[in-house]
């Protein structure tokens, strides 16, 4: 189960904000197992990816990265 920090960190990493994607990724490095988890990728793997799609303005809603990395 995961703690309510990383459920608010997963917030931060599915925002519209670019900076609020960079916090998210950087706090991230803290909670490896968690990430995975969440995820289903390791964070090294994913982090240029969730990066790309913040800037290629993909994040419409909450909750479409993890649509995108679920269903790929």
């Amino acid at each position: 189960m995961q703690n309510k920090e990383f459920e608010n960190i997963v917030d931060l990493i599915c925002s519209r904000d670019k900076s609020n994607v960079a916090l998210g990724l950087s706090l991230a490095q803290n909670y490896p197992i968690y990430f995975k988890e969440h995820f289903g990728y390791n964070y090294e793997d994913a982090k240029e990816w969730i990066e790309w799609l913040s800037d290629s303005k993909l994040f419409f809603y909450k909750g479409a990265l993890d649509y995108l990395l679920k269903n790929k």
